[in-house]
């Protein structure tokens, strides 16, 4: 009874502690008054709101911050409208001309976290999802704090609630990227069970676990966790079994357990994997990956304090610049843990022998997770490696976060159990903290030269007000080296020996973070979610038509009208649509694997065949019209110009002309003369027509992966949808199942015979179906792996953390 009364109490206050943090960060948005999302963006000169509504406004708070509300919320909806109509999730027909929607990662339509959604929909629940995701990650922490490490209550609590509330965590709230990220704990824990004697039963944990990180929500994080996880697994392997566990029986169960784990989890998950791997194949994003230099560039050696101070390099938000690297969320800050947990608990550990290994292992993951960003040689050339190339190393810096947590517990450990040894030499750990601390005053004086810099690029006073920002938040973070000093001192005189230390000294290391962590993303009026743009709504009640905006409306956004876009942005990038757009506008410039089609994409001509064939019939430009355009609509900010000799969606060219060379194809796509509605350039098997088609075609019924299309025609011709063509569409002529063409490069399109009928396309990619079946036959495993373990997967009482 005594027992369970503690165990309540220990639940209470990991949990208290957890939810206190997010309530004291997102209260407002908890209790519905604020949304979790930065949708001041939309205020942002000529993105969504008019000038007058724009100006009421301001600045964003954050104009890094675009993803979550341009990209991210209206997939979520898209996602969260689906299910909840009984309908899978599987393409958008309102971004790329069509494009797969649950095969992009980040429309996350199988994690655990997208269940809130579904129940509830309205925005507000993007701060409860947040809080979720909190949780899942301070538990997580707290079960390898407290039984993996073996760490005191106390210590593996405090570790806990400063990892829930770390840069990965809280930086990237509103992406994907945090929702696979909070799983790491998880992982670690159930791999480190697994490889104890007894512990074949963690192997099922594992699966679990490393299921629920691949469907959260990025593919890309999800790889660098596992890969984490990996080197993990390596060591501790090592360490308890040796050299000898490979040959030797409770060695090898170990390691497959383990193995088997990662096995299921990839299985249990392959409904999202498979159909991401398959969009992956055919990716612009994931091409210009293999070949263009990384998208994130290497910040160097200044990086490194970002990781004890996550503003020392400034900031994006509020009034300050950042002059750090490409942008904040991309840097070293967002592997931030705590200056209290690096400078103060971390090196206490290293005064205890029986940590050596741990010691050892923690420190080389961390130098692993900055090898990007500090632009490490070794390490640089080996993320340079396909397919290492194809992922964002600097994001990495997670491993690095976590590397700092677990160490700052190992210490925290030593003070909560007294085992501090008296050793004068000690207070030399207070020189880093102080020395720091000499930095930030000295930074705060005398602004560096990059600030001054970006200062000198913009109005006087906007620079003022960043100078004076500047040198409020160094010398703040100033007075935070001077409390780790004072605590360094209060260590030095023995003060670990009083029981409530350990707790003041957490506390005070958990209130560091959350004040760091305070508006860093921010909560804004629910009257700014997407309101109503009589622009917008006067498009959705035009004549049929996809839409494009001109330095406004950036891709996705113009999807929350329910209009269908020629761009998008969905973190993979169909490969030959990007390709036709940028036939219509060759002199586009791209980043490094990102192309401005995302935002900035505009026909060099327009009409022009290839806008005519992609059914872009209305151009949404700011400002005001010039006397020169006919326009349709001219609002407060915006107008539009109306094409209507655009083609629509469907329709039968004379002629068709098979064209296996791509170079070629594109090439005769581009020219002046091209007219889409008297040839259609197709690739092999097709054929040709015996005789010019004629006929008509319309679509009369359509859902996102449905789509019916009603033909008379008096030859035999190719009806064309230009819409993107994917493996995973499927067409019937009139019942028949019939092969799909592919057209115009990127389009699909179906051979009819003569004759009035109806042609139905219907989205199952065959991806799906396989990874149903990959995961249904995991389940079944897993439940005969847990009758095959029904003994406890407890700790063994021989084996300790150094695996002796």
């Amino acid at each position: 009874m005594r027992l369970d009364r503690t165990r309540i109490i220990h639940g209470a206050i990991l949990l208290g502690g957890l939810l206190c943090g997010q309530v004291i960060l997102f209260g407002p948005s908890l209790a519905g008054r604020k949304v979790l999302l930065p949708l001041d963006i939309l205020a942002r000169p000529h993105t969504y709101l008019s000038p007058a509504q724009s100006q009421s406004i301001g600045r964003p708070w954050d104009w890094v911050l675009s993803d979550p509300v341009l990209a991210l919320e209206p997939q979520r909806r898209m996602v969260v409208s689906e299910v909840r109509a009984g309908r899978m999730p599987l393409w958008d027909p309102h971004q790329f001309c069509g494009a797969p929607l649950l095969a992009a990662s980040q429309s996350a339509v199988f994690s655990p976290f997208r269940w809130l959604d579904y129940l509830w929909p309205g925005p507000w629940v993007l701060a409860w999802d947040q809080v979720l995701k909190a949780l899942v990650a301070g538990i997580g922490a707290y079960l390898f704090f407290r039984r993996s490490l073996e760490a005191s209550f106390a210590a593996a609590v405090i570790g806990a609630w400063i990892w829930s509330l770390g840069g990965y965590s809280v930086q990237w709230a509103g992406y994907p990227a945090s929702a696979a990220a909070v799983w790491l704990p998880w992982i670690f824990y159930f791999t480190d069970r697994a490889l104890r004697p007894g512990g074949g039963k963690a192997g099922i944990g594992l699966a679990l676990a490393s299921g629920a990180c691949l469907v959260s929500g990025h593919a890309e994080t999800s790889a660098q966790v596992l890969m984490i996880d990996g080197l993990f697994f390596l060591w501790r392997f090592l360490q308890i079994h040796g050299w000898r566990g490979v040959t030797n029986a409770e060695g090898r169960h170990a390691g497959l357990a383990v193995i088997g784990g990662w096995v299921m989890g990839m299985c249990l998950s392959a409904p999202q994997s498979l159909p991401t791997l398959e969009y992956a194949r055919h990716s612009y994003r994931m091409a210009a990956r293999a070949t263009a230099p990384p998208e994130t560039p290497p910040a160097g050696y200044k990086a490194l304090v970002q990781l004890l101070l996550p503003d020392f390099n400034g900031a994006t938000r509020g009034s300050g610049f950042y002059f750090g690297g490409l942008d904040q969320v991309e840097s070293a800050s967002v592997g931030y843990a705590g200056l209290m947990t690096a400078l103060v608990f971390a090196p206490l550990a290293v005064l205890r022998r029986g940590w050596r290994s741990w010691l050892i292992f923690f420190a080389l993951l961390g130098v692993l997770g900055m090898g990007q960003i500090l632009h490490l040689p070794v390490l640089w050339h080996i993320y340079g490696i396909y397919p290492l190339n194809l992922m964002r190393e600097n994001r990495l810096v997670l491993a690095s976060g976590w590397s700092i947590a677990v160490v700052g517990v190992m210490g925290l450990d030593m003070l909560s159990r007294a085992q501090i040894p008296k050793r004068g030499w000690m207070t030399i750990f207070a020189v880093a903290p102080a020395g720091l601390g000499v930095l930030c005053v000295e930074r705060a004086i005398r602004i560096p030269q990059a600030l001054r810099t970006l200062m000198g690029r913009v109005p006087s006073w906007r620079g003022a007000e960043a100078a004076h920002w500047f040198t409020r938040i160094s010398f703040e973070q100033a007075a935070i080296c001077v409390v780790a000093v004072v605590l360094w001192v209060a260590i030095g005189l023995g003060m670990y020996r009083f029981r409530w230390f350990v707790w003041v000294i957490g506390l005070i290391a958990t209130a560091e973070i959350i004040t760091a962590d305070f508006n860093v993303y921010p909560q804004t009026d629910p009257a700014l979610y997407y309101p109503a743009v009589p622009l917008l709504d006067a498009l959705a009640h035009a004549p049929a038509g996809r839409v494009c905006g001109l330095d406004c409306f950036p891709a996705s956004l113009t999807e929350t009208a329910g209009l269908q876009d020629v761009r998008g942005y969905d973190g993979f990038s169909p490969l030959r649509i990007v390709q036709l757009l940028y036939l219509a506008q060759p002199k586009l410039q791209m980043a490094a694997g990102l192309p401005e089609v995302l935002q900035n994409f505009y026909p060099a001509k327009f009409p022009s065949p290839i806008t005519r064939m992609i059914d872009l019939r209305y151009m949404i430009r700011s400002g005001a019209p010039p006397a020169s355009v006919r326009t349709r609509w001219v609002f407060d900010g915006y107008w539009v110009e109306d094409d209507p000799t655009c083609l629509p969606r469907v329709f039968v060219p004379k002629r068709l002309e098979v064209v296996g060379d791509e170079g070629r194809r594109l090439a005769l796509l581009l020219r002046d003369d091209f007219d889409p509605t008297e040839v259609a350039y197709v690739e092999p098997p097709a054929t040709t027509l015996e005789k010019p088609a004629q006929g008509t075609a319309k679509i009369v019924d359509e859902l996102p992966s449905h789509v019916t299309i009603e033909y008379d025609l008096r030859t035999a011709g190719l009806v064309v949808l230009s819409d993107l063509w994917d493996r995973g569409w499927r067409a019937r002529i009139n019942g028949v199942a019939a092969p799909i063409v592919r057209v115009n490069h990127a389009f699909r399109g179906v051979i009819a015979p003569a004759g009035r009928g109806v042609i139905q396309f219907d989205y199952a990619p065959a991806s799906l179906s396989i990874g149903v079946a990959f995961a249904g036959t995991a389940a079944v495993v897993l439940a005969i792996w847990g009758l095959m373990f029904r003994r406890s997967f407890g700790p063994s009482s021989t084996h300790s953390r150094s695996g002796s």
